[in-house]
This record gives C-alpha cells, sequence and structure tokens, in this order.
C-alpha cells in the first residue's frame, strides 16, 4: 500500500491528518504512535476503507486487507464457532489451525461458547484470532494490547513475527510503544504529529 499527500479533516476546517505520505509496501510491522486525537485510528480507517472521502492517494496494490476495526458485527446470540465460520465464509475454514491460534492467544473457552458470554479480553482474541485465519496480506490493529493479558500479549507478538516472516504487512496503532519494542523482532516506528 502506497500513500501519497493524504489529508483527511472531520471539521470543515481543522485536517486531522496533514498531507501524510508513505509506503507500506514491504513486508514488516509499521508501528503508528502519536498523541489522542493525532489521527493514528483515522489513518486505519481510511486504510481500511471505511473512510473515503479524503484528499490525496491511496494505493492498495490489489492486497487482501483486513482490520480489527471491521468486527463490529459479531453476533452475540451465535458461537465463536459459528462466528468464524459466518466471517470466514469466503475461505475455507480451518479448525486444526484456529484451535493452533487460540492456543497461542491463549484462548481457553470451548468453540461452542455463545460469543456474549465472553469477557472482553476474549471477544477481542476471537477477532484476532479471524484476522489471522483469514490470511490477508494487510493486517491492520488498532490498539490491539488493550484487551489483552500478559499471557496473550506475547502470543499475539509470536503471530504477528510469525506473519511477517511469511510476507505479510502489518500496520498497528498504538499509544503503548514499549511493549511492542519488547515482543517485537522488527518494526518501523511512524510517529505522527
Amino acid at each position: 500500500m502506497f500513500i501519497d499527500n493524504l489529508s483527511y479533516s472531520y471539521l470543515k476546517d481543522s485536517k486531522i491528518i496533514n498531507s501524510f505520505s508513505f509506503d507500506f509496501s514491504q513486508e514488516n510491522i509499521f508501528l503508528i504512535s502519536g498523541r489522542n486525537g493525532s489521527g493514528k485510528t483515522t489513518l486505519l480507517r481510511i486504510m481500511s476503507g471505511l473512510l473515503t472521502d479524503y484528499t490525496g492517494q491511496l494505493i492498495k496494490h490489489n492486497k487482501k486487507i483486513i482490520s480489527n476495526i471491521d468486527f463490529i458485527g459479531f453476533d452475540g446470540n451465535l458461537s465463536v464457532r459459528e462466528n468464524l465460520a459466518l466471517f470466514s465464509k469466503n475461505t475455507k475454514f480451518d479448525i486444526g489451525l484456529a484451535k493452533e491460534i487460540s492456543r497461542k492467544l491463549d484462548y481457553t473457552y470451548p468453540f461452542s461458547t455463545k460469543f456474549k458470554k465472553l469477557s472482553s479480553g476474549n471477544q477481542y482474541k476471537v477477532r484476532y484470532l479471524l484476522m489471522f485465519l483469514l490470511d490477508s496480506d494487510f493486517l491492520i490493529f488498532d490498539e490491539p494490547l488493550n484487551y489483552l493479558d500478559e499471557s496473550s500479549k506475547k502470543g499475539f507478538f509470536n503471530l504477528l513475527n510469525e506473519e511477517v516472516a511469511r510476507g505479510k504487512t502489518i500496520v498497528i496503532a498504538s499509544h503503548n510503544l514499549n511493549e511492542f519494542s519488547t515482543g517485537l523482532l522488527n518494526y518501523i516506528n511512524i510517529e505522527l504529529p
């Protein structure tokens, strides 16, 4: 993905992102940092295709992109297995791979558990599990550590490192760069003003 001279405003005279340019085309982990209100989540929403009324250029290079911002619609009345099957309907749902990823994320509940019965942390683990299952070229995470405990964070970092080794590009917005610097093998930091 290549971004050139991207600007975005929520209010007419106030640009939250002003002339941002960056080349995300290499397989790596990109950490986007900045103060509250600097445009981190807005940039991710643009990259995910959720916001389209920006100026500038965004070239996706036919990459399959998946973002944790997109998963608002998990059905609480369905089981974890049913939600995973529903969202992965266009891809082969591999229960063995799902169990392997869930072990790495320290998700221990049965897949038959209703989604609404899970804690917030376990709901986010299921969302991340799905993101890794869908085998996209480009993964986007907004503040992914917020709901994870220490053992889950370690597994999450291992999954991120594995995905980059498989040729994926990962973009993460976070306030907490210190935790990422200890868990990731390699990353590029991009600080928004």
